[in-house]
């Protein structure tokens, strides 16, 4: 792998992290727009620093965010192991035994 390749790989989590926040903070700010009484809605509303607050805590601080980072390595290995199988197979269950 040569090494543009490597800083891409590196980042490329990054990048798509920073997309997910993004997103989602979008539509944070277009939920609000829509909640806003019709004789309001014909004023621009913009995406803000609370929008993206709200975004990240969301995304980041869930449930599963909080599981999935407090596993030990070999736990990580069979979550990842479970899900490429599952993927691989496109079922919704898989056996143990199978992993």
């Amino acid at each position: 792998m040569n090494l543009v390749a490597q800083k891409v790989s590196i980042y490329s989590g990054d990048i798509r992290r920073s997309l997910q926040i993004t997103k989602r903070a979008v539509e944070i700010c277009r939920d609000q727009h829509q909640a806003k009484p019709a004789s309001q809605q014909h004023i621009q509303t913009l995406v803000n620093y609370e929008h993206v607050l709200a975004a990240f805590d969301e995304l980041f601080n869930s449930k599963s965010v909080k599981v999935l980072s407090s596993l030990k390595k070999a736990e990580v290995i069979i979550v990842l192991a479970l899900y490429n199988e599952l993927d691989n197979r496109k079922v919704e269950r898989v056996n143990i035994d199978h992993v």
